[in-house]
């Protein structure tokens, strides 16, 4: 225990030891952030994104029965394990019910009909197109993170 000279020098040597900690904490914090494997971002950014196409396509039907009242999910027109360079792109994401994307695997052949329906021939034949493989960093994760947690945000407001 240390002495002091008066309470005031004593709330002063409380709040020095207080901003202290606050610094080592929020240092830790940093450091352990640091550690994260690019795996976890992946799956946060994959997160905010699903939340984002959900909240875009709130209130339209699923885009292969047609369901107009369903829990949604991100449903992918091409996989993600066969084309994992489409997983971030808007066109190959869309509301689908749980039924079509989990039971009915994708319900591919219905999904391809409601594609051609919402975003037309063109832009489906463009997401057809062979891209070259992409390699996304954890700092490109963070920020693509940030920014379609921000696009549901929106998305939810309208």
């Amino acid at each position: 225990m240390q002495s002091v000279c008066s309470p005031r020098c004593a709330i002063k040597a409380v709040k020095a030891a207080k901003a202290g900690d606050k610094e080592d904490r929020k240092a830790t914090k940093l450091r352990i952030e640091a550690l994260k494997p690019r795996g976890h971002w992946l799956a946060l950014t994959q997160k905010a994104f699903n939340s984002y196409i959900r909240a875009r396509d709130a209130g339209k039907p699923c885009i292969s029965c047609g369901a107009l009242h369903y829990t949604a999910d991100a449903g992918h027109y091409f996989t993600v394990g066969a084309r994992p360079e489409l997983r971030f792109h808007e066109d190959n994401v869309h509301a689908q019910c749980v039924r079509c994307n989990q039971h009915l695997h994708g319900n591919i052949a219905l999904y391809r009909e409601g594609l051609i329906q919402r975003i037309g021939p063109d832009r489906v034949g463009a997401l057809m197109a062979p891209r070259p493989a992409q390699k996304l960093t954890a700092e490109d994760l963070k920020e693509m993170r940030k920014r379609y947690s921000c696009l549901a945000a929106q998305a939810r407001a309208d």
